[in-house]
């Protein structure tokens, strides 16, 4: 893998570890110095069962992130029928419940994926970083407190059917959907077995394998991948300056800088490709310079 101390990249997460802890060890693992959460960040959490796909600034490239925020997301889940947690997902105690499932069921369930396209109101799990009064929520769920969470806006963007395997006395659902930002699978997983069962089920497996158009394409998953210029061109406008411009701006700063506001972000290159400068849309003016190249 090249070392780079600036850049945007995806990484994947194993499950089992937070999010947070992936970032520090991969930071570590580069032989960068510092507190391991410190000069580096991601647009989306997962939770420790999960597995999958973060959106990583590293060093400067963090100052890129906030226009890649909230992109939709998509996942690989499985959804366990006749098995409840207190959590939604497989680290709690397990209470089974019999199955008796609708006729068909295997046709049953693409047609119910269809019906539920579209935007929808979602109550976040229990277990969930969703601050109440400044605490987050699992906090008081580990004291075995229920507190009232407000319902979010949500849309369903995309859903097929997988497969649907019976183990033992349980069903084993597998789909991939994509959804808007914020979206919980695990409340989804709660709701839809409600709907069908009048009980609540759980996640067995959550996969992210892509967030907006990025995803990891034909490298092995596990790998890391540093992002192009190509692949945020649907997000940033480029403008290449040649080394006689470049320098003067670097050196006086936005302030003399004379360009027409952009619609969109604007990324300040050298002639080699590297980033030196982030401008908000709508403004020639407001942004910032980094303090090192971002290479893409």
């Amino acid at each position: 893998m090249t070392k780079r101390n600036d850049a945007l990249l995806l990484l994947w997460k194993e499950r089992g570890p937070t999010s947070q802890s992936i970032l520090g060890d991969f930071k570590k693992s580069l032989g960068l110095p510092g507190n391991p959460r410190e000069g580096i960040g991601h647009t989306g959490t997962l939770d420790p069962f999960a597995e999958g796909l973060l959106l990583v600034g590293l060093g400067e490239g963090t100052k890129l992130l906030s226009p890649l925020m909230g992109l939709s997301k998509t996942y690989e889940a499985q959804l366990q029928f006749g098995a409840s947690t207190e959590t939604l997902d497989d680290t709690s105690e397990i209470t089974s419940w019999p199955v008796e499932p609708p006729e068909n069921f295997e046709a049953f369930l693409p047609d119910f994926l269809k019906k539920k396209i579209g935007s929808f109101e979602q109550v976040p799990p229990q277990f969930s970083a969703v601050k109440v009064d400044g605490k987050r929520a699992y906090e008081f769920a580990r004291e075995g407190k229920e507190v009232e969470l407000k319902a979010r806006q949500a849309t369903l963007e995309s859903a097929r059917h997988l497969s649907l395997e019976k183990i033992g006395p349980h069903w084993l659902w597998s789909f991939e959907c994509t959804v808007s930002s914020g979206t919980y699978i695990r409340a989804l997983a709660r709701d839809w077995s409600l709907e069908i069962f009048s009980k609540p089920s759980i996640l067995k497996g959550l996969k992210r394998t892509a967030i907006g158009p990025f995803n990891l394409g034909s490298s092995p998953l596990g790998d890391i991948k540093f992002l192009q210029k190509e692949e945020l061109t649907a997000f940033f406008d480029f403008l290449t300056l040649p080394d006689s411009l470049l320098q003067p701006f670097i050196q006086n700063g936005l302030r003399r800088f004379e360009r027409a506001p952009s619609e969109r972000p604007v990324l300040v290159l050298d002639e080699l490709g590297q980033v030196w400068s982030y401008l908000e849309a709508k403004t020639a003016k407001t942004g910032r310079i980094l303090k090192s190249p971002v290479i893409l």
